[in-house]
């Protein structure tokens, strides 16, 4: 007599993802500043620098949230010890406390000679509950469309029988629970956006942070 061997349990795989939107407290812009012969230009560096604090000034942005982020000298010119042209480049951090003022804000930034400016990144101390909260969505999401599966096979959901959640890919998001990666937003001479497929239909927000979950999820059906 031949042993009968146990059925596969009948399942049903579906991926439940959510987005939204959470309004930040702090945001991080770059101000980028480039010279040809900054000895030379040393007027023109400090009319710059009159302008960008005339504009912190006009929004009442404290001067000590404005620090220095990076300084790079380059040279070109077929000798570096003679006949060459000394490039600076200047880059400014400055944080603020008023995200909703971006879009007015940029504009003028650019006005006082940068020549690029970028929203480098939002935070919120809220951000972990508040992935915690999309996560729920995006699971209540996949178990809706589970049972709209085996409701027209004419059968039943039973219990989850494997979930993983669905990373993005590149590399790993930071391990600081209160900031939010964030595509860079660039405004300068011309305005652009470091966007793939997805961002064309939904793009990027310089006043929200976007926060994206999915699920792969596996149930058991009878």
């Amino acid at each position: 007599m031949r042993a009968q061997t146990p059925s596969q349990p009948k399942t049903v795989a579906v991926r439940g993802s959510a987005t939204r939107e959470l309004a930040p407290e702090t945001a991080e812009l770059l101000l980028t500043y480039r010279a040809q012969d900054q000895v030379r230009n040393a007027d023109r560096a400090r009319e710059q620098q009159d302008r960008l604090l005339a504009v912190l000034n006009e929004y009442r942005i404290e001067p000590a949230r404005l620090v220095v982020y990076n300084l790079m000298a380059s040279g070109s010119g077929w000798s570096k010890t003679t006949n060459s042209t000394v490039y600076l480049t200047t880059q400014y951090k400055l944080t603020l406390d008023k995200p909703a003022i971006i879009n007015e804000l940029l504009p003028k930034l650019v006005q006082t000679g940068a020549d690029e400016v970028v929203v480098s990144n939002l935070l919120s101390s809220r951000l972990a509950a508040f992935r915690l909260e999309v996560a729920s969505l995006a699971l209540a999401d996949a178990r809706t469309k589970a049972q709209h599966i085996v409701q027209q096979a004419g059968l039943k959901l039973a219990g989850i029988r494997t979930i993983a959640e669905v990373l993005p890919a590149g590399p790993a998001a930071p391990l600081i629970p209160e900031r939010s990666r964030y595509r860079m937003l660039t405004f300068g001479s011309a305005a652009s956006v470091g966007a793939d497929a997805a961002d064309v239909v939904n793009p990027v927000n310089p006043r929200a942070i976007r926060v994206q979950v999915a699920f792969d999820v596996e149930y058991e059906v009878q």
